[in-house]
C-alpha cells in the first residue's frame, strides 16, 4: 500500500519484498545465468554419495592427463589478464593452457557454490537414494536382506549392515577427503536401524531379542518354534480325526449288539 501526502510518498513495509523472496529470486537468477556451474555442483554432490558415480569420477580423475608446457606462463595468458586480475594467485601453479582452463572452471563453480547450495543438498540426497545398498531395500533385492520369524518378514541387521559397511568402506578408499567419522556412523547405523525397526514391528506372540548381536540366532529359534507349533497342530488334528472314527465305530457296534 502506497500513501501520497503532498510532495511526499510513503511506502508500506508490505510493498517491499521479503528477504526470503529476494534470496529466492537471486537463486533462480544465478541458476539461469550459470547452468554449467549448477550442473557441476549437483553432479559433484551426487558422486560423493553414490558408489557408482564416485567410482566413475575417481577413474576420470586418475586418467586425466595435463601435459606441462615449458613455454607456458600464466601471467601471459590473455584470459587471466582480462577478467581474473583479482584471482591471479589462484593460477600461479598452472603449468599449461589446459590446466588453466580447468582452474577457470573450478573458480567459476566456487564463486556461485554458496548461492546454489540447495543443488548440493539435492544431489547428495539423490546420490544416497540411488546407491546400490539403498536399491537393495526395494524390489526383489529386498529378499536378500530379509529373514522370516514368527510368521512375519523382517530385515536382517547382519545382512544389511555388511552390505552398507562394505559400500561405505569402498567409498572411503575411493574418496580420501571423505569424513571418517561420518563413515563410522553410517556403518554403525546400518547394523542398528534394522533391529530397531524390527523391534517396533514386533513378532506376533514372541518377544523380540534385546541383544541385537543374537538376532540371527533368535530368528532361527523363532522359525523352529513356528515349525514345531505347525507340526503340533497337525498331530492334534490327526488325533481328533482318529477319535471321531473310533467313536463312530463304537456306536455302530454298540447298536448292533443291543439289537441282537
Amino acid at each position: 500500500m502506497t500513501i501520497k501526502k503532498g510532495n511526499y510518498r510513503l511506502e508500506s513495509i508490505a510493498d517491499q519484498p521479503s528477504k526470503t523472496e529476494v534470496e529466492r529470486q537471486f537463486f533462480f537468477q544465478t541458476l539461469y545465468d550459470n547452468p554449467r556451474e549448477a550442473y557441476t555442483i549437483f553432479t559433484e554432490s551426487f558422486n560423493r554419495e553414490n558408489l557408482i558415480g564416485l567410482a566413475v569420477s575417481n577413474y576420470v580423475e586418475k586418467t586425466r592427463q595435463e601435459v606441462e608446457d615449458p613455454d607456458y606462463f600464466y601471467l601471459e595468458d590473455p584470459r587471466l589478464t582480462t577478467g581474473y586480475n583479482d584471482f591471479l594467485s589462484y593460477f600461479e601453479n598452472s603449468k599449461s593452457y589446459e590446466q588453466t582452463t580447468r582452474l577457470i572452471k573450478e573458480l567459476k563453480v566456487d564463486r556461485v557454490r554458496n548461492i546454489l547450495s540447495p543443488l548440493s543438498v539435492i544431489g547428495t540426497i539423490t546420490g544416497a537414494v540411488t546407491d546400490p545398498s539403498t536399491l537393495l531395500l526395494a524390489g526383489t533385492g529386498a529378499k536378500l536382506l530379509n529373514v522370516t520369524a514368527g510368521g512375519k518378514t523382517f530385515m536382517s541387521p547382519t545382512r544389511l549392515g555388511v552390505a552398507m559397511s562394505a559400500e561405505e568402506m569402498t567409498k572411503q578408499l575411493l574418496d580420501k577427503k571423505r569424513d571418517t567419522n561420518v563413515g563410522l556412523a553410517i556403518m554403525g547405523t546400518s547394523f542398528l536401524l534394522p533391529g530397531l525397526i524390527n523391534k517396533l514391528n514386533g513378532i506376533g506372540g514372541l518377544t523380540t531379542a534385546k541383544d541385537l548381536a543374537r538376532y540371527e540366532k533368535y530368528t532361527d529359534s523363532a522359525n523352529n518354534l513356528e515349525k514345531s507349533n505347525v507340526q503340533k497342530s497337525v498331530d492334534e488334528l490327526d488325533l481328533r480325526h482318529r477319535y471321531k472314527i473310533f467313536r463312530s465305530k463304537w456306536k455302530t457296534n454298540y447298536i448292533k449288539c443291543w439289537c441282537c
